[in-house]
């Protein structure tokens, strides 16, 4: 009977490694439970974290400056010039000079010269100059009065002043344009309106 006990026991053992005990009965639910439950509780430590890593990142982008965009509100007017390493975005009123090394969009009103790599005016209006690296749009709906310096030009919307186009120059067929147009290269679509005089030249990058 003794043997017999021990048999018993071994089998007993054996069944319990293999995950089940001699009646059959699952012995490893509450530990498989108790792992999940570490596991979930591991991620849920890592997604905040991450979100603590991604707040003190935006914090500090806030605080020194370095943030995507410069925005002026809609309901905000600045009497002042802007100067900015980042993109600018006016919604609102500049009073004042805008400089950025890099994209301006004026979807509000601006009031003095405008500098940057890119200028779009979206629904807006400028009386001032514009200088830009790279490309001056204008968009319908919109109005500048001054003179422009770029190396492209996308006119549907209305200018009063002269246009010095080192590379090409479109003019849609919303575009009017009081003043002269110099560019190496012209397309003037039918509508458009030009008054003033048109030069196309092979090198006009030596001209301020």
């Amino acid at each position: 009977m003794k043997r017999a006990k021990s048999k018993n026991l071994m089998g007993q053992g054996l069944a319990l490694i293999s995950g089940y005990d001699i009646f059959g009965t699952e012995t490893e639910t509450e530990e498989v439970e108790l792992v999940n439950e570490v596991e979930e509780k591991k991620v849920k430590e890592k997604e905040k974290d991450r979100d603590k890593e991604k707040r003190e990142r935006k914090m500090k982008a806030e605080n020194t400056g370095d943030s995507v965009d410069t925005v002026i509100s809609k309901d905000t007017q600045l009497n002042g010039s802007i100067s900015s390493n980042s993109n600018i975005k006016v919604y609102g009123i500049v009073k004042g000079n805008i400089t950025s090394e890099n994209n301006i969009v004026i979807m509000g009103e601006v009031e003095g010269d405008i500098i940057g790599k890119s200028v779009e005016i979206l629904n807006g209006n400028v009386v001032g100059n514009i200088k830009s690296e790279t490309l001056v749009k204008i968009s319908d709906n919109s109005m500048l009065k001054g003179d422009i310096v770029c190396q492209s030009f996308e006119l549907n919307g209305q200018v009063e002043g002269n246009a010095l186009v080192h590379n090409t120059a479109t003019l849609g067929n919303c575009a009017v344009i009081y003043g002269n147009i110099e560019a190496q290269n012209l397309s003037i679509q039918e509508g458009a309106i030009v008054d003033g005089t048109i030069k196309v030249v092979k090198d006009n990058t030596h001209t301020a």
